[in-house]
């Protein structure tokens, strides 16, 4: 659901708070972020807009493919996660049965 005009996906991204991605329901979501080059990482920040998540995990992709680095209920905006560095092509939030449409403000990937 990333093609919503003014909402789409590389807004949670962007380094922008005043934009954001929405997703076009509330059925299970995700909102990924994929480079060319395997990254390092340590860190997360998600900013929701308003309070519609609450399940929610941070994953990263392996060779035996998605494994959960992070994860909580009540996102909220600042939500911090550190974990042990890991090294990927592909992170993503996958958010579970949010109440309504949920909505990112930004999700950042910290190295």
């Amino acid at each position: 659901t990333e093609k919503i005009p003014g909402f789409e996906a590389f807004k949670a991204n962007d380094e922008d708070p005043a934009t954001s991605w929405r997703a076009a329901s509330a059925d299970d979501q995700w909102l990924e972020a994929a480079w060319v080059k395997p990254q390092t990482f340590r860190s997360v920040q998600i900013d929701e807009v308003g309070n519609r998540i609450d399940d929610y995990r941070v994953q990263v992709w392996t060779e035996d493919g998605w494994k959960d680095v992070a994860g909580g209920q009540k996102c909220g905006v600042g939500r911090k996660h550190s974990f042990e560095p890991v090294t990927s092509t592909k992170c993503r939030l996958l958010l579970s049965s949010p109440k309504g449409s949920p909505e990112i403000a930004e999700f950042e990937i910290v190295r």
